[in-house]
């Protein structure tokens, strides 16, 4: 059976390690963006949400194993240096030895966000105990 929805071969697929497109996969997805890009400026009618375009990612999603700090932060690093911006912290600061939630943002006219973060281990412990607690009904 051929497939049809631009994900790997299954033989392909064993060698995989991360959730993002590659080759010609990626290839297609920027001109299927090219082709909306263009029917969306043809038909001023068609309705666009807020933020048109939004990529959201995490290391986990670039095969990098998000309980290793180290490279989990390296890996927003050589995103930062892409998009041509610094790692912040939560709230747009320098990271310290403190920082629990990094993160790499750049913006594209007012509506179109490419967004990296990383959570730190602790922290995503801390926000796992409180979700717990707050689904038992303890305060």
């Amino acid at each position: 059976m051929e497939q049809n929805d631009n994900r790997p071969a299954a033989e392909d697929a064993t060698e995989r390690t991360d959730n993002l497109l590659h080759g010609e996969a990626r290839a297609d997805a920027i001109e299927g963006m090219r082709q909306l890009l263009e029917l969306l400026e043809a038909d001023p009618d068609l309705p666009i949400d807020e933020y048109a375009f939004r990529f959201h990612l995490y290391p986990r999603d670039a095969g990098i194993d998000e309980n290793d700090n180290a490279e989990a932060v390296c890996w927003l690093g050589t995103v930062a240096g892409a998009l041509s911006v610094d790692v912040m912290d939560m709230i747009g600061g320098v990271p310290s030895e403190q920082t629990t939630i990094y993160e790499v943002e750049r913006d594209f006219g007012n509506h179109v966000r490419y967004r990296a973060a990383h959570t730190t281990p602790e922290q995503r412990a801390k926000f796992a105990a409180r979700k717990a607690a707050a689904e038992a009904g303890v305060a």
